[in-house]
């Protein structure tokens, strides 16, 4: 190869499999659950919506984080192909349930987000497999 023209396997990153629950981006992911709580106590407990909607905020921006860790250190997995998105749906859910009973949104927008809700939920039949 000549010294003008880059090299091309430089520039991948080695995707690999592995075996273990116990990665960095799925521990990632279990701290974002665990989040969870914390936020509907946030905005059930103190009545804090501004810090409610703070950590709201920062768990949907740190969404794509653990996707990003899993593929930059090699540590992806079966149970974390499955574990983030399904997290990602509780999360959405469980937010939008609970701004719809704190009543911090009005009534013509939670027929909106029920619609959202109910699209993000896959639906199977009940022969078929995942």
């Amino acid at each position: 190869m000549s010294e003008g023209t880059p090299d091309a396997k430089a520039d991948t990153i080695e995707i690999r499999e592995v075996d273990t629950l116990w990665t960095i981006p799925n521990l990632f992911t279990l701290l974002r659950l665990l989040c969870l709580p914390l936020f509907v106590w946030l905005l059930f407990g103190p009545e804090n919506r501004q810090a409610a909607a703070w950590l709201l905020g920062a768990l949907g921006a740190t969404d794509w984080v653990d996707g990003y860790l899993a593929r930059r250190l090699g540590q992806t997995s079966e149970f974390g192909k499955k574990f983030d998105p399904t997290v990602d749906r509780l999360l959405f859910l469980v937010a939008i349930v609970a701004i719809m009973i704190d009543g911090s949104i009005r009534m013509s927008t939670k027929m909106g987000f029920t619609e959202i809700a109910a699209s993000a939920v896959p639906f199977r039949s009940a022969g078929e497999t995942p």
